[in-house]
């Protein structure tokens, strides 16, 4: 805007103004360059962290659909045991669910300790 208003009075002039300004088009083009450079590093940036945003939100929704089932078996063994009769606790079933507790505290005691292992690795 400077340069336009300039009072030229010869093609030396007008060539000097001319080429300043494309000169300061240019500065201008290289600076806007630089400035989309940057946003598109950063939304490279942002695109991967929203990956693995969505990422995680599938891990989470995987276990919330996983203590809803939990839940729902919960209830309806609750909802047993308070019609519980003497068919259900005998010697021969609790001998059974004794076994399938031990064998239960097995796996989680080995899920837990790989659990910790990983996380001192980290």
């Amino acid at each position: 805007a400077i340069l336009d208003t300039l009072a030229v009075s010869s093609q030396v002039e007008v060539n000097f103004r001319d080429a300043k300004t494309q000169e300061a088009e240019l500065d201008f083009l290289r600076h806007q360059g630089k400035l989309n450079s940057m946003a598109k590093a950063a939304n490279e940036k942002m695109a991967a962290a929203n990956s693995l945003l969505a990422e995680i939100c599938e891990v989470i929704t995987e276990g919330n659909e996983e203590a809803v089932e939990y839940n729902k078996k919960q209830i309806v063994l609750g909802e047993q045991l308070l019609r519980m009769t003497r068919v259900i606790a005998s010697p021969s079933n609790n001998t059974k669910r004794i076994q399938s507790n031990s064998d239960r505290m097995t796996e989680i005691l080995e899920r837990a300790t790989s659990d910790a292992e990983r996380l001192e690795l980290a």
